[in-house]
C-alpha cells in the first residue's frame, strides 16, 4: 500500500467511567519488524486538554516492534512515535491520510481536523501491507458507543491488483461498493457505516 485517506466521523463520547474506548484507522507492515501507523481517535481526553468529559483526544501514533513480538504496540521493547493529542467533538471529520515516499523509505502521516491540518509526522515504517479499522475498549464495564462512519476512502497499490477488493473484511460494516477506477491499482469505498454496540 503506498497511500490511503479517508475521513473518520466521530459519534458521541461514552461516559468516562465507561473505560477508554477508542477508534483507529491504521497500516500495518511486518517485514521484517512489526511496524504499525495509526491515528487514534480516544475517550481518555484528559491527557490532550480536552475542557469536557465528552470530547475525544486525536493522536497520531507510530509503532516501531521488534521481530517477534507478540501482543504489538505492547510489547514493551516496541519504540512509539507520537504527534498530538487534539481535542475534539462528537460530529468532527478527522481526515487521515498516509503516504509512502518510495526514495526515503518514509511514511507521512498526516491529519487535518474539519479540514484543517493540525498533526503530521514522518517515520520510516516502509510500504504498508495490511489497513485495519478497530473499535477498541480498554477496561470496558457495559461500556457502549454510537454507530459512526468512515467517507471518502481511497487506498493506492504499488502495483494493481484485480483482487484487492474481494479480500476486504468488514465486520460490522454497513458499507458502499469497494471499487476501483483504475483497473485494481487505485480502490475506492464512498462510505462505511460501523455498527454501535
Amino acid at each position: 500500500i503506498l497511500s490511503v485517506s479517508t475521513t473518520l466521523i466521530l459519534p458521541a463520547a461514552p461516559p468516562p467511567n465507561q473505560g477508554n474506548v477508542s477508534i483507529s484507522p491504521g497500516l500495518l507492515n511486518n517485514e521484517p519488524n512489526i511496524d504499525m501507523i495509526q491515528t487514534l481517535a480516544t475517550t481518555d481526553s484528559a491527557n490532550c486538554g480536552a475542557k469536557r468529559n465528552d470530547q475525544w483526544c486525536v493522536w497520531a501514533n507510530a509503532y516501531h516492534c521488534p521481530p517477534g513480538s507478540l501482543d504489538p504496540p505492547n510489547t514493551p521493547d516496541c519504540v512509539t512515535n507520537t504527534a498530538g493529542g487534539v481535542a475534539v467533538n462528537a460530529g468532527t471529520r478527522v481526515t487521515i491520510e498516509y503516504n509512502y515516499d518510495g526514495s526515503s523509505g518514509q511514511v507521512t502521516q498526516i491529519v487535518g481536523i474539519d479540514g484543517k491540518v493540525r498533526l503530521s509526522q514522518s517515520t520510516s515504517s516502509g510500504k504498508g501491507r495490511w489497513m485495519n479499522m478497530i473499535t477498541d475498549c480498554d477496561k470496558c464495564w457495559g461500556s457502549s458507543i454510537d454507530a459512526y462512519s468512515y467517507v471518502d476512502t481511497t487506498v493506492v497499490l504499488e502495483n494493481a491488483d484485480g483482487g484487492f477488493g474481494r479480500g476486504v473484511v468488514m465486520d460490522g460494516v454497513q458499507h458502499s461498493d469497494v471499487r476501483t477506477v483504475d483497473g485494481g491499482r487505485t480502490w475506492k469505498v464512498d462510505w462505511m457505516h460501523v455498527d454501535g454496540y
